[in-house]
């Protein structure tokens, strides 16, 4: 960690003694914000890079049995992980790919953003992942998402949009599980990264169009947090983009 972040090291390891923050989304299909705030009875804090993000309040009680849940009127998600769906910033109607979707945050994000006139493949290619998944989805409730289970290099197709969650070596874990601590090391973040590598090679050796593609990395040299990128075709370029976040928290 300290060759990977020099300076910075100090920093990060003292950002994971920090307290955890705890969030939601709201599915729009289903409930406003008003609405769910009376609901819940806690003040919502918005997200700056998510529309249907909000912050929830240190105080505020366990929400993972609340029947509003079941209902899908919310996801709970930690607000980190809503910067790659905003990045992607599908449009209604597109045909997007979340090729490593289980539990299904990203997937229920993006099955919002298409809307009934898109189509969201949401892909998990660890198998016993992928009821979990299916449950995220049929609670959320969403007619554009089908769920599969298939090696990236079976999920032909065009596409106008593909996320891909890679897989990390999971630090931020530290701050709600001090045991998740005792299972990073050297060895885990090769390993995460051999993982990313495969997975994103699909995102590179897609059919040609205007493919964009999120990807959420980390650690590894040259890894960003968050960036996107465009697969050469008609009307695509290879210009990134980025979320400013400020200095929000």
């Amino acid at each position: 960690m300290g060759r990977l972040l020099g300076d910075e090291l100090p920093a990060f390891l003292e950002s994971l003694r920090q307290p955890p923050v705890r969030g939601l989304r709201i599915n729009p299909a289903k409930v406003d914000a008003g609405e769910l705030t009376r609901l819940l009875g806690v003040e919502l804090e918005p997200v700056p890079w998510c529309d249907t993000g909000f912050v929830l309040p240190p105080d505020a009680p366990p929400l993972g049995l609340h029947p509003a849940i079941d209902c899908g009127l919310f996801y709970l998600q930690d607000p980190a992980s809503m910067l790659a769906p905003a990045v992607l910033d599908p449009e209604p109607g597109w045909r997007v790919a979340d090729v490593a979707a289980a539990p299904g945050g990203k997937a229920t994000d993006l099955a919002a953003r298409v809307g009934p006139t898109g189509l969201l493949l949401a892909n998990e290619v660890v198998r016993p992942r992928l009821r979990l998944l299916e449950s995220a989805l049929d609670r959320w409730g969403s007619p554009a998402a089908v769920t599969a289970s298939l090696p990236l290099e079976r999920l032909a197709g065009s596409w106008d949009g593909v996320l891909l969650d890679a897989p990390c070596t999971g630090e931020a874990l530290i701050r709600r599980d001090p045991a998740a601590e005792r299972e990073l090391s050297e060895a885990s973040v090769l390993s995460s990264r051999r993982r990313r590598e495969r997975t994103t090679s699909f995102a590179t050796t897609s059919p040609p169009g205007p493919t964009r593609a999120a990807r959420s990395v980390v650690l590894p040299p040259g890894a960003a947090a968050a960036s996107s990128t465009r697969a050469p075709g008609p009307g695509a370029s290879t210009a990134g983009a980025s979320i400013d976040a400020g200095s929000w928290r």
